[in-house]
């Protein structure tokens, strides 16, 4: 038998899960307001400013804000 919560989550479409799952981690949601404040960063300036988080996190959480379509990424 399907759970009443697996249920709902099948019907939510695929975007919206991924939004939803991208913006569920804090840090994610703090870079996605600081991106949204300024604008753009370059990724060395997002680094510094997103201190303590060192470059390889930083990378993940973009990949992950990049996927569900709520950055780009220019270079």
């Amino acid at each position: 038998m399907t759970s009443m919560m697996a249920k709902y989550k099948e019907r939510i479409p695929h975007e919206t899960r991924n939004i939803l799952e991208a913006m569920s981690e804090p840090t994610r949601q703090g870079l996605a307001m600081m991106l949204a404040e300024r604008g753009e960063f370059s990724f060395n300036e997002l680094l510094q400013a997103a201190r303590p988080i060192n470059a390889s996190t930083l990378n993940h959480h973009l990949k992950v804000l990049m996927k569900a379509g709520l950055v780009r990424n220019y270079y």
